[in-house]
């Protein structure tokens, strides 16, 4: 870079690898749901992801597969409308448990906690999230649930802060 007279950056010499553009195609049913997604770089695909959904246009599924067209996980999504909660079940291709994240919402259908369990079903992650009066994310607490710190709590690992003008 080199700078002018006054003083804006001016773009010397600018190298560009076609190697490291992905491409993402996506394909859309009737509803304008997404039906399948594929990345791909240099015209082959290195993965792609296909959907389903239920009567309300909720994600019930989404098959995860490999750059050689085989799956490599499933997530599947369960819906609870009378406890505001949902789930998310994520197998390997042999239907082997990965991992759960069950979220439950506000009343606005706002996330208010995510928990993640591990392949064994044991707590390993733990989200808290608030929201301002106008809905938006406020803040983010993030827990690991595996290391407990004094008085057998939780350790909290992040948190993130969210203004808006």
């Amino acid at each position: 870079y080199n700078k002018d007279s006054n003083g804006t950056l001016m773009i010397e010499k600018e190298n560009f690898d076609p190697s490291l553009m992905i491409k993402t195609t996506f394909s859309y049913n009737d509803k304008g749901e997404i039906e399948e997604k594929i990345d791909s770089r240099r015209g082959f695909s290195f993965g792609s992801k296909s959907f389903e959904y239920d009567e309300f246009g909720r994600q019930t599924k989404i098959n995860h597969y490999n750059q050689d067209g085989s799956i490599e996980k499933t997530s599947t999504f369960l819906y609870n409308d009378k406890d505001s909660r949902q789930t998310e079940i994520i197998t390997d291709q042999s239907k082997r448990l990965i991992r759960r994240i069950e979220t439950k919402l506000n009343s606005k259908n706002k996330k208010i906690i995510e928990a993640t369990f591990d392949g064994k079903s044991r707590l390993i992650q733990k989200k808290t999230i608030g929201h301002n009066k106008d809905g938006k994310i406020s803040r983010i607490h993030d827990y690991d649930m595996l290391k407990p710190g004094e008085n057998g709590k939780p350790i909290l690992i992040s948190i993130i802060t969210y203004e808006y003008d």
